[in-house]
């Protein structure tokens, strides 16, 4: 099963303020971990992907602690009580898949703000989003400035995903451009954002475009 859940904390004030608030807490952190991984099994879901777009610099310490606890529940062989709520029980869900995927989803103009050796040990790749980093079409200097602070702190370039977007001035030589410097520069791969910023009419030229580049 290739689909995961992505636990997004960019969207608004509260949801920010909520994911902050959690990661505060031991016990918090600790039932969270549990929850995500016990609704991944129960979805039949391989993994999970924490977008941590608006970091809280005090919290740096407390998300790596969440990732070392999902982890070790996704690699663990005691059992984990999965949720039983009626939102999950209609859907028929089975319980056959073992979560086991631990990705994270990184701001790249906050990467300060993150413990990145750290985030990177207990993931299995990173997601780096450098779209507000970008110039109009093929300038990828900023991506560059992004990972190089990446390998400073200890990110090997195996780990990281280039994010590439779909809207704003990106046309399909750009993504060409982006998923090239993907491909050569020794990175994992490329995160696409998102589906629906592209053409599906026109069979979505801009994330055809790069997919074909990477192959």
């Amino acid at each position: 099963h290739a689909a995961r859940i992505r636990l997004d904390n960019a969207a608004d004030d509260i949801q920010q303020r909520a994911f902050n608030a959690m990661l505060s807490s031991h016990a918090a952190r600790k039932n969270f971990a549990k929850n995500v991984v016990g609704f991944c099994k129960k979805c039949n879901l391989d993994g999970v992907d924490l977008n941590y777009q608006r970091p809280n610099k005090q919290n740096r310490d407390n998300f790596v602690d969440l990732l070392k606890r999902i982890k070790e529940l996704m690699h663990s062989l005691i059992h984990i009580e999965t949720l039983h709520s009626s939102s999950f029980n209609i859907f028929m869900f089975s319980d056959t898949a073992d979560p086991h995927t631990l990705s994270v989803t990184l701001n790249g103009g906050a990467l300060h703000k993150y413990k990145l050796k750290e985030i990177s040990k207990k993931s299995k790749f990173i997601n780096l989003m450098t779209f507000d980093l970008e110039n109009p079409k093929i300038d990828v200097i900023g991506i560059d400035w992004a990972v190089n602070i990446c390998i400073t702190e200890g990110v090997h370039l195996n780990k990281i995903n280039i994010g590439i977007a779909t809207h704003g001035s990106n046309d399909t030589r750009a993504m060409e451009v982006k998923a090239t410097y993907a491909r050569y520069g020794g990175f994992n791969g490329i995160a696409l954002y998102s589906f629906d910023g592209d053409d599906y009419s026109k069979g979505f030229p801009l994330i055809r475009s790069a997919v074909e580049m990477l192959n």
